[in-house]
């Protein structure tokens, strides 16, 4: 009997071993699920991330683009003023010219 008792407890012994293997192994495998879906969580949201940062990328690149526009159509109209500019000068040199040189003055010193 005392046989019979020692393997009784011998694969009582076994069998609770093996449950709490399994039931380490089924913990085991929920914890690793749940890091996983954590981690997958935070890859989704680093995509919405980065998807957000692509389109502040794409609207600050239009709003780039939209002020070069604005900057060359600017120098182009100071170049056209500055050009206005020299044929006034041009103009009101002639008209001096022609008022002061028979009196011997110089247009030069005055428009300087």
């Amino acid at each position: 009997m005392q046989t019979r008792s020692a393997l009784g407890v011998k694969t009582l012994v076994v069998v609770a071993s093996i449950v709490v293997l399994v039931a380490l192994g089924v913990w085991s495998i929920g914890l690793w699920l749940t890091s996983t879906q954590s981690l997958q969580n935070q890859v989704n949201n680093l995509l919405v991330e980065k998807n957000s940062l692509q389109t502040q990328i794409t609207s600050l690149q239009n709003e780039i683009a939209s002020l070069n526009d604005q900057l060359a159509e600017d120098q182009q109209e100071i170049e056209d003023l500055e050009a206005t500019v020299t044929i006034y000068r041009e103009y009101i040199a002639h008209l001096l010219g022609r008022y002061l040189e028979p009196r011997g003055g110089s247009v030069q010193t005055l428009i300087q």
